[in-house]
């Protein structure tokens, strides 16, 4: 859930409750305030209030991509990203297609990183790139300029997102979460998944100790067999009725906004008592999983299947999921999160010699 300030956006409270409403149009919006639905409403509004761009410019291009079937099939969280740069490129709306040149996505990449910082800067170069790549089949550009402009690195100056989470990071943020935040958790420190599935994948996804579901970034099919310690901590979690593996402290499906100020203030009540690093993440857990798995002599292949970035033809796919199934799971039995394997091997090294 997007969570800021929206232009154009007014609101009003009135016995004891807030409404928002739009300004321009003076609609009120019924979807909860930050809310996928929340922003795409908004942008069909200011859609629907924006004068007819003029034809040959960047706003005609912008206009007709969002009309586009490519912009229908991306995902509510996607298309709130991709606004984000749309928002950035409004006042740009009335620049002829034929100024769209290398040299202007160079100075408006730089131009943004100094105003708007580096991620938006970046956010702005990949949207330009795939709506002149729509442009170009559409012969209103004779190629992708953007093709062209070098993307910003990193800041090596700033700290990693999304760290990987320490060992002893795990064991105390595992011990020390409520019982019913704990099972979310648990599945992104030793499934992998990230955090729209942890908060969605159904009970019924897990069968034979085995978690099968359709990844929900790519639509990849992972089968990701289910670790002794997650199996634990989800057979000791509290019983709840709700559809979804995990649920909230009513027994409720969490919500992404639910979830994130839940999982925010235990994070940070842990930070200000020293008792982990700052910037632990839900989704810093899957880089913990990869690194585990690399540690624990996993090849790269599996690791990507584990974690759904491999993508597989359908004849492989029914032809060796049996074959999968298996070397996944000698692969998450490798998964040492807390590293009490590697201990074990420190205190008694001459096992290792008689194996």
């Amino acid at each position: 859930m997007f969570r800021g300030r929206v232009k154009g956006i007014k609101r009003v409270q009135a016995k004891g409750r807030v409404y928002y409403y739009h300004r321009r149009t003076k609609t009120r919006i019924k979807a909860a305030f930050g809310s996928p639905e929340f922003i795409l409403e908004v942008a069909r509004l200011e859609a629907g209030s924006q004068p007819t761009a003029r034809p040959g410019t960047l706003g005609m291009l912008i206009d007709a991509y969002r009309k586009s079937p490519f912009w229908h099939d991306l995902k509510p969280a996607t298309r709130i990203t991709y606004d984000r740069a749309f928002e950035v490129l409004a006042p740009l709306r009335g620049m002829p297609l034929v100024e769209f040149r290398a040299s202007w996505v160079a100075a408006l990449r730089d131009e943004v990183n100094d105003k708007r910082g580096r991620w938006m800067a970046k956010n702005v170069r990949a949207v330009l790139s795939i709506i002149a790549e729509f442009a170009r089949e559409k012969e209103w550009l004779s190629d992708n300029p953007v093709r062209r402009v070098r993307g910003l690195r990193r800041d090596q100056q700033k700290p990693r997102l999304n760290r990987g989470w320490k060992e002893q990071e795990c064991r105390t943020v595992i011990e020390a979460a409520p019982d019913y935040l704990r099972p979310a958790i648990a599945l992104a420190m030793f499934a992998g998944l990230r955090k729209t599935d942890v908060l969605t994948v159904r009970k019924d996804a897990i069968s034979d100790g085995i978690l099968r579901m359709l990844t929900s970034k790519r639509g990849i099919e992972v089968a990701i067999p289910v670790h002794p310690q997650l199996a634990q901590i989800l057979a000791n979690a509290p019983r709840h009725s709700a559809p979804t593996v995990v649920a909230n402290s009513r027994g409720e499906s969490w919500t992404a906004s639910g979830f994130n100020s839940t999982f925010g203030k235990f994070i940070g009540r842990l930070e200000q008592s020293g008792r982990v690093a700052s910037g632990l993440t839900m989704h810093g857990l899957r880089h913990t999983v990869g690194q585990r798995l690399r540690e624990a002599g996993a090849d790269l292949d599996d690791i990507r299947r584990i974690l759904g970035q491999r993508t597989l033809s359908m004849a492989q796919h029914y032809s060796d999921a049996a074959d999968r199934t298996a070397e996944a799971r000698l692969t998450v039995a490798k998964l040492d999160i807390f590293g009490e394997k590697r201990a074990e091997k420190m205190e008694n090294p001459a096992s290792e010699l008689e194996n």
